[in-house]
């Protein structure tokens, strides 16, 4: 199956152009395309962050992505994101509709799973996958069920899974327009060698009372 993945635009109401760093990347599109190309499907990333020359982020979008839709023909798209990605999602989700009402749309991240029956209502993917959703995103392309929202089971072992892979992305573009603001902040003005942001770890171990997933 051809699977297009599309990660936010950073800052897609305010800011454009606003450059990516690798500390703001949603790592979980690297780690849903490594596992999507482990089980032989085949991935296309269209990263709009590396993308210039538009007056704004929104004609950016509409530009590029009905273009790559139109161009890719994928048997699947994946977008995905937090609450503050809501305005892309929904443009993005427009937009793919109008040049294609048929290709399936799955949508994952922490907007789905803080308040997935509500963000499904609203944005009308084909499916909402709650949760980690590496293993959950294989099954999908595998063998597409019918639509509705999707629970992932918690993944026990992070061994089993591949490493994440962003060369879809165009991770060396990223690389070169690293921010100063973003070194300054890692304490690393250095333009030499470049910097690469890892995640080491999953959840959180903090126990605030504010949380919408309350205290753990």
């Amino acid at each position: 199956m051809r699977v297009l993945l599309v990660p936010p635009t950073f800052n897609y109401t305010k800011d454009y152009p606003s450059f990516l760093s690798f500390s703001d990347f949603p790592s979980g599109f690297g780690y849903i395309a490594a596992s999507l190309k482990e089980a032989g499907h085949e991935v296309i990333g269209l990263n709009p962050n590396n993308i210039v020359g538009y007056p704004s982020a929104k004609l950016m979008l509409q530009d590029v992505l009905s273009r790559k839709v139109a161009e890719v023909k994928p048997d699947l798209i994946g977008l995905g994101g937090l609450c503050t990605d809501y305005s892309f999602l929904s443009d993005a989700i427009r937009i793919i509709r109008a040049v294609d009402p048929n290709i399936p749309i799955v949508l994952g991240g922490q907007i789905v799973t803080n308040d997935a029956q509500d963000v499904y209502q609203l944005l009308k993917p084909d499916y909402a996958i709650i949760g980690e959703a590496e293993k959950t995103i294989v099954e999908l392309a595998n063998d597409l069920p019918e639509p509705g929202i999707l629970k992932a089971h918690p993944i026990r072992n992070l061994n089993t899974l591949p490493f994440p892979d962003y060369e879809p992305f165009g991770v060396q573009e990223m690389l070169d327009k690293y921010s100063m603001a973003t070194r300054l902040l890692y304490r690393y003005s250095r333009p030499d060698p470049q910097p690469f942001t890892i995640v080491a770890s999953r959840g959180c171990p903090f126990r605030c009372t504010f949380c919408i997933h309350g205290p753990r």
